[in-house]
């Protein structure tokens, strides 16, 4: 827990200082804009002062371009999506009621998104647009642990997602030939849930398949993918409804750079917290069952 209060500690620093770079940049552009028209006037009003005016409106233009390719390109290189870190720390201190102070739980996290070498973005052409689509699986949550009663569970949270877009040639009302882009995103998560009970404890038995399914309950529009009850062990696998964005650019033909600013909100973290909360619940209802508690 310690570890992922440095790191929201980290993450909120570093947003801050996007924040204030991003508002001198501006800054500098506006004042590089007006000192420029400034030395326009100047030429046309005989002041003397174009070339100062010219000079000092180049050099904060300059500067401002300066802090967008070097000083903020590098902020946002090491930025991460806030929901998983918080989604994870969530998940913690929701599991960490249930387990012995000094047990430790096995935590991985992917902070950001890794893509595996064949998980490639397919390119094509239909007409005058050009294509690009990339679908991808990634599991970037897993907790490992045992619960006070000795019961072992295995849980995790896959983030599957399709995206495609497209970009083709338009002509505005002026006359002019433009370009147009526009992409969409769907994103799911898959939670995975394995528990490992003692026997002597509880009690189940690939027979009772049905009659635990009966008792799963999962949040609205969420679906169960998989169900196994084996002795000593149930897994369950289910799906949240699909996260759908679009995006539309003007004047760009840059398809990945318009999927990565369709960000996940970082309060997805919550309704991920409660998807994977019930998927325990569930299982445990059905353990605490009659049909399943050892008599």
């Amino acid at each position: 827990m310690n570890e992922l209060e440095s790191i929201e500690n980290l993450d909120k620093e570093s947003e801050k200082k996007i924040s204030f770079w991003g508002k001198i940049r501006i800054l500098l552009f506006v004042l590089g804009a007006i000192s420029l028209l400034l030395g326009i006037i100047s030429i046309d009003s005989r002041l003397g002062i174009e070339a100062w005016a010219f000079m000092g409106g180049l050099g904060m233009i300059i500067i401002g371009c300066v802090i967008t390719f070097s000083t903020l390109k590098k902020l946002n290189r090491d930025e991460f999506p806030d929901y998983r870190y918080l989604t994870c720390q969530k998940l913690l201190g929701l599991l960490s009621a249930d387990i012995d102070n000094h047990s430790e739980i096995e935590t991985r996290v992917n902070l950001k998104e890794k893509l595996s070498p064949n998980q490639t973005i397919e390119k094509g052409k239909k007409g005058k647009s050009t294509w690009n689509r990339r679908n991808t699986s990634e599991c970037f949550l897993s907790l490992n642990g045992v619960f006070l009663d000795g019961t072992k569970f295995r849980c995790s949270i896959t983030e599957d997602v399709q995206a495609y877009g497209e970009h083709f040639p338009y002509r505005s009302l002026s006359g002019k030939t433009k370009t147009k882009l526009k992409a969409n995103k769907r994103t799911r998560w898959i939670g995975t849930l394995r528990l490992r009970f003692k026997e002597k404890r509880y009690s189940s038995s690939p027979t009772e398949s049905q009659q635990i399914k009966d008792l799963i309950q999962i949040p609205d529009r969420a679906k169960l993918k998989k169900l196994e009850v084996n002795d000593q062990e149930l897994l369950m696998s289910a799906a949240t409804e699909t996260n759908k964005q679009k995006h539309k650019v003007k004047m760009s033909k840059n398809i990945p750079s318009a999927w990565d600013d369709m960000e996940i909100d970082a309060n997805s973290s919550d309704m991920l917290k409660a998807f994977m909360a019930q998927m325990f619940l569930s299982l445990y209802q059905a353990l605490n069952s009659s049909k399943t508690k050892k008599k």
